[in-house]
């Protein structure tokens, strides 16, 4: 299990250097098939493998890829085993919201979903004391609420302790959705 698990952690991080970048993605995800065969209460398979469908998804340039949806999958499986994994949280925000960029229906409840869960990894990254990761977090926030980064960052803390989400939602301009997120940088 933990075999496969490291291979395709390094087929994944080694995917972007690749001649076929598509076909390294789909072997770190078969290496990740076969750690949650083996054990499928893995929970760092499943956010794994997720962040590889979600890279396939990116690189087709297609909102419509399954990958974006086999991502959304594997970030909730995780999130069943291992409530406290803010991984997850944060990645299945990014996907979230870079589907509420390009979805002309549900908009403002993607978008709320996304600030709902990188709002929970944020405050999960901060409690594990995982500064890295929690600012990382705060960086994918403040792409999300757009305008309103600076009132944000005034006090992060405030905000992602609060269960209030609608006041910050900025609401579709069209002129960015679709147009490429700007979150979810590399790691």
């Amino acid at each position: 299990e933990q075999a496969y698990l490291s291979r395709g952690i390094v087929r994944h991080d080694t995917a972007k250097y690749s001649k076929d970048v598509d076909s390294s993605y789909l072997a770190a995800i078969a290496d990740f098939d076969q750690t949650v065969q083996l054990n499928p209460v893995n929970a760092v398979a499943y956010i794994k493998r997720g962040i590889s469908y979600h890279k396939l998804a990116q690189n087709s340039k297609d909102i419509l890829h399954p990958g974006y949806q086999e991502a959304l999958k594997n970030f909730n499986q995780a999130l069943q085993i291992d409530p406290q994994a803010a991984e997850a949280y944060m990645r299945r925000g990014i996907v979230r919201y870079e589907i509420a960029q390009s979805s002309n229906n549900s908009y403002i409840q993607d978008h709320s979903n996304a600030l709902t869960d990188l709002k929970q990894a944020a405050k999960l990254f901060l409690e594990q004391s995982d500064i890295e990761r929690y600012q990382e977090t705060l960086s994918n926030i403040c792409v999300v609420l757009e305008n309103k980064c600076q009132s944000f960052l005034q006090n992060p803390e405030k905000f992602i302790t609060s269960n209030k989400v609608d006041s910050v939602t900025p609401k579709p301009s069209g002129n960015e959705r679709g147009q490429g997120s700007g979150v979810g940088g590399q790691r």
